[in-house]
Parts: C-alpha cells; sequence; structure tokens
C-alpha cells in the first residue's frame, strides 16, 4: 500500500536521494478563512541540544508553479 496524502497531513521520509536534509515531505495545507490550498516542502534534519536530547528540526518551502514531486521538475 502506498502513502496517501491528505490535506493538514504529512509524512516525513528518509532522504536518499542528497545529503541536504535528513528527511523530507510534501504537504498540502488548506486556510481555515478561504479554504484555498497552499502546496509546501518540507525539509528535516536530525538535531541535538547542548544537553544531548534529540530532536527535528522542520522547514517548510511554498512550492513554487510547475513544482512536482519528488525532482520538483514539472512531468514531461
Amino acid at each position: 500500500m502506498s502513502y496517501e496524502r491528505r490535506k493538514n497531513e504529512a509524512g516525513l521520509f528518509v532522504n536518499t536521494r542528497n545529503d541536504k536534509s535528513d528527511y523530507d515531505a510534501q504537504i498540502e495545507i488548506e486556510c481555515a478563512h478561504c479554504n484555498q490550498l497552499t502546496s509546501f516542502w518540507i525539509a528535516g534534519w536530525n538535531r541535538a541540544t547542548r544537553a544531548g536530547a534529540k530532536y527535528i528540526s522542520l522547514s517548510l518551502r511554498p512550492k513554487k508553479v510547475g513544482e512536482h514531486g519528488r525532482t520538483g521538475a514539472a512531468p514531461a
């Protein structure tokens, strides 16, 4: 069974393509006021505090027009 993306939900997957981030994902967020969907890329990194507690740092970036899938390129 493949992963099914839903509005306002995302699953972080291990990034095996490059060394820019440890995890990556896509998410579509629905505005609570106007119900408009906006697509974002999510990047995650494994981090540790000075005390040694582990956490995941996340970054969201809006998708550009025409960006699709894991490669970011529009389909041919």
